[in-house]
């Protein structure tokens, strides 16, 4: 079971991650929900280890472009299998540009991304993949507030690192809804007001309209 806490993971991936927030000015906590992992690592039928937690927990515009985040893990673990990629990695995210998915090792350490059709497989290290996110999120800096404010904008120093601290959270207390053919469940997310995604007392996640249930 999946407790609320720091992640552990090693200073250099925290200083990575933390860089990015930085230049990309993300404001959020780099937090992830415990319920919502727990959830997402039934459904891929995998463990997810910090390293892989930290990733999805940045929130940064340019893991986001990648569609690194939790609610996409299904997805990504999908078109890994459709292309036939290795089973001992965990499918994290896809290429921007050529659609490729993008594994990981189960601890984080090596990427690689799978693109057969069209460029490829490429390897490198983890950490190597996210220095080439950094440069490319400077230069864009450096294009839209200039060299000398982009410097000073884009430090980051060994007191931001230590006190840099992703990690598990507790889910929020989660709105009871009642349906006349499910029975009762708990609200997961809301999309436009409109629908809502809900589990219900049986364990299955089901979307409806919101007009179709009752709430509180």
């Amino acid at each position: 079971m999946r407790t609320a806490g720091p992640l552990q993971i090693e200073s250099s991936l925290k200083r990575r991650l933390l860089h990015l927030r930085v230049i990309t000015g993300t404001p959020t906590p780099a937090e992830v929900c415990a319920d919502d992992v727990e959830r997402v690592e039934r459904t891929i039928g995998r463990e997810l280890s910090d390293p892989i937690l930290a990733l999805m927990a940045n929130g940064d515009p340019a893991l986001a472009r990648h569609e690194i985040a939790l609610g996409f893990l299904e997805t990504h673990a999908e078109s890994l299998r459709a292309q036939r990629g290795p089973r001992g990695l965990i499918a994290i995210g896809k290429e921007d540009k050529s659609g490729g998915v993008i594994a990981i090792a189960p601890l984080g350490g090596r990427l690689c991304i799978w693109d057969v059709g069209n460029s490829g497989v490429r390897e490198l290290p983890l950490l190597e993949w996210l220095d080439e996110l950094i440069s490319l999120e400077k230069e864009a800096l450096r294009h839209e507030e200039g060299e000398d404010r982009a410097r000073l904008i884009a430090k980051v120093n060994d007191e931001d690192v230590e006190t840099f601290v992703p990690a598990l959270t507790a889910a929020a207390e989660q709105e009871r809804v009642e349906h006349p053919k499910f029975g009762s469940g708990k609200i997961l997310r809301e999309f436009d007001g409109e629908k809502l995604e809900i589990e219900f007392a049986d364990g299955s996640v089901r979307t409806l309209l919101a007009r179709f249930v009752r709430r509180g």
